[in-house]
């Protein structure tokens, strides 16, 4: 199907034979009667576009304005291997997955932009599959996942067991429930996970971005929860990203990255700038606040891992403290913000590595401490047999690995942007 506008009642059912090219779906509704009284899931699940175990191309199209009671605002997949490319799904809602959300299969999204959609599970997009070890799961290669929000869980995307990848992407200023004081919620909901949400399941995080995420509670940029859970971040940025956790100030809340079990892994990746609020508190950089009986709870601002449930290896990666991550080729990136009111620790900082994170512009600048820093030999694919070599291009396609501060050896750059070489 090729064409312009179709304002749609139902959502339009694609099987294995379809392409849809440049076709916009507005305004469609899956809002019918719930299984058991009359209805069936098809009712209430996929708003503007329905893939039931098929693979169809979906190409160039703008969903936009659709809802479902249930899965999918703009688009559900049922066990499919869609491909969405060069696409726009823009202020669709759902229960779960106001973007897009799949049950099993393996979508792929591609080339495009899931912003500004509504859910209470995954704001952008929600993965679940059919049980915890499937190595089904989507591909998310060269998108954006832009001011998405989750009422619950995961403002950008929420996965729920699976096997993920996500390379080349960037998921900047989606949310989770910000704003709904604690003695407003319901009691054991936490809303974590502004960027991304991870339950049981693997996800490699690769050459990408975390920038100003925010979570009601902990992981701004990721929250990563279960013993089976397995994150690798490799040539990543995470900076900017909240976690307000106010309740309890002994909580560490992981702003930037947040593991409560299973094993995190960080290599060659930037994780400096991120800020948790404790108590009424807002703590900066994770820094090593000595403090009578031990060191305060802002030690986990950056980087928070359980230590009786988590495995938590950083290497070769510039981080906002070094206290817990010294050694392994790590190096101590100051963002350069200013502790405003914070007279009994903080103090003004003017070094960092980006050229203005404030926003959102995370090219490492001249000088910047994680320039030729990285490991030339990282593993850019942990999950898949045997090694992986850096890309050659990075997250904006100019050459990876390059000399950047003109030592005469070209050493890749920590994060997700290479610095080029000066004119």
């Amino acid at each position: 199907i090729a064409g312009p506008t179709a304002v749609i009642a139902n959502p339009l059912i694609v099987d294995e034979t379809s392409i849809l090219d440049g076709f916009s779906v507005v305004s469609g509704n899956a809002d019918g009667l719930p299984p058991g009284i009359g209805g069936t899931i098809f009712d209430n699940r996929g708003g503007g576009i329905y893939v039931k175990n098929s693979s169809p191309k979906l190409v160039n199209l703008l969903v936009r304005n659709n809802s479902a009671d249930d899965w999918g605002g703009g688009l559900f997949n049922d066990q499919g291997a869609p491909i969405l490319s060069r696409s726009i799904l823009v202020k669709n809602s759902a229960g779960r997955g106001g973007g897009m959300a799949s049950y099993e299969g393996r979508p792929v999204v591609e080339d495009s932009s899931i912003r500004d959609n509504d859910a209470i599970y995954g704001g952008g997009l929600y993965y679940e599959a059919a049980q915890l070890g499937s190595t089904s799961g989507v591909t998310i290669d060269g998108s954006q996942f832009i001011l998405n929000r989750g009422d619950d869980k995961g403002g950008g995307i929420a996965l729920r067991y699976g096997s993920h990848r996500v390379v080349d992407s960037q998921f900047r200023s989606n949310s989770t429930e910000v704003g709904v004081h604690p003695a407003d919620r319901i009691t054991g909901v936490y809303n974590d996970g502004g960027g991304i949400w991870l339950h049981h399941g693997q996800l490699d995080l690769l050459q990408s971005v975390l920038w100003g995420n925010d979570a009601d509670d902990n992981g701004g940029g990721l929250f990563a929860e279960g013993s089976s859970s397995n994150v690798s971040v490799v040539g990543t940025t995470v900076s900017r990203n909240i976690a307000r956790r106010t309740d309890n100030a002994s909580d560490d809340s992981g702003a930037g990255l947040y593991a409560e079990h299973g094993q995190l892994l960080v290599d060659t990746s930037v994780v400096a700038g991120n800020q948790a609020y404790f108590g009424n508190e807002l703590g900066y950089w994770g820094m090593d606040l000595r403090r009578p009986g031990g060191y305060h709870a802002r030690d986990y601002v950056e980087i928070c891992g359980d230590p009786d449930t988590t495995t938590v290896i950083v290497r070769n990666s510039c981080i906002g403290t070094l206290f817990w991550h010294a050694g392994s080729g790590n190096v101590d990136a100051d963002p350069g913000y200013w502790t405003d009111g914070e007279t009994e620790w903080g103090e003004e900082r003017t070094s960092g590595p980006f050229n203005n994170d404030e926003v959102g512009e995370l090219r490492l600048k001249n000088g910047a401490a994680c320039i030729d820093m990285g490991d030339n030999y990282a593993d850019f694919e942990p999950s898949m047999p045997g090694y992986q070599r850096a890309p050659d291009t990075d997250i904006t396609g100019a050459p990876r690995t390059v000399d950047g501060n003109a030592d005469g050896e070209a050493i890749i750059d920590m994060g997700a942007y290479e610095r080029q070489t000066e004119n």
